[in-house]
C-alpha cells in the first residue's frame, strides 16, 4: 500500500493512505484535515495563512499544488462613490470599488439593451427617476451586488443642503430684508413721484402768471 507524504515549506505535515487512514505530523493542520479517495488530501477551515505550495511526495517523487485561498465578498466590501454634476437633472458619476485581491467588478443597469454600463466609473445622465444601476463584484468563489438609485441619491443631497446651518442663515436673511427692500423702494418710488409732481406745479403756476410789460403806460 503507497504511502503519501504531504509538504507545506518542505516539512512534513500529513501522510496518507489509499484506504483513507493519514497520519497528522503538524498540530496547526490537526482536526482540519481528511484523506480522501487514493490517499487526496482534503483541508478544511482555510485560512490565508494555508496559501502557499503543497508537495505530495510518492515513493521519493514530488507533485507540487499551489493553494490559493479566496475570502468570500459580501455586499460590505462594495464601495459605491458618487460625485453629482448637475442637480437639475440628477446628472451624476458612480465608482464602484471593492476590497479583496482577484476581484472583478461591473455595473449593470436592466433598462439598457446590453445590460452592462460600465466598469469602474460609470457616467449618468439624464436618468430615469426609477433606474437603478447595480455593481457586481464576482472572485473566484462568489459573487455579491449592490445597487443604488441616483434620483435617490440626488435627493438626499438636495435635502441636505436644504437642512445646513448656512442655508437657513441665508434664508432668514431673506424673510428680513426682502420685505424692508420692497418697503424702502416703495418710500423712494413715492418720494421721486411725489418731488415729480410738486416740480410740475411750479412750472404750471409760472407759465400761466400775468406777464408785466415794462414799457406799458398806465392812464
Amino acid at each position: 500500500m503507497k504511502e503519501i507524504s504531504w509538504l507545506y515549506e518542505q516539512a512534513i505535515i500529513v501522510t496518507t493512505q489509499q484506504n483513507g487512514s493519514l497520519t497528522v505530523r503538524s498540530p496547526r493542520f490537526r482536526q482540519r484535515v481528511y484523506s480522501g479517495s487514493a490517499g487526496s488530501l482534503i483541508i478544511t477551515e482555510l485560512t490565508k495563512k494555508d496559501q502557499g505550495t503543497y508537495s505530495a511526495n510518492v515513493e521519493g517523487r514530488c507533485t507540487d499544488f499551489y493553494l490559493q485561498v479566496f475570502k468570500p465578498l459580501s455586499a460590505e466590501d462594495i464601495q459605491i462613490h458618487h460625485r453629482i454634476i448637475n442637480m437639475e437633472n440628477c446628472s451624476l458619476t458612480l465608482s464602484c470599488n471593492v476590497t479583496g485581491p482577484e476581484t472583478r467588478s461591473f455595473w449593470e443597469n436592466r433598462e439598457a439593451s446590453d445590460g452592462i454600463k460600465g466598469n469602474i466609473t460609470l457616467h449618468v445622465i439624464y436618468t430615469n427617476a426609477s433606474s437603478k444601476y447595480t455593481c457586481t463584484a464576482q472572485n473566484q468563489i462568489s459573487r455579491v451586488s449592490r445597487s443604488v438609485i441616483p434620483w435617490t441619491l440626488c435627493r438626499e443631497v438636495s435635502e441636505s443642503n436644504e437642512t445646513r446651518p448656512e442655508t437657513q442663515y441665508i434664508r432668514a436673511t431673506l424673510v428680513v430684508f426682502v420685505p424692508c427692500f420692497i418697503i424702502i423702494s416703495a418710500i423712494i418710488s413715492v418720494y421721486v413721484w411725489a418731488r415729480h409732481r410738486h416740480q410740475l406745479g411750479k412750472s404750471f403756476l409760472w407759465s400761466t402768471s400775468p406777464v408785466s410789460d415794462e414799457n406799458s403806460i398806465l392812464i
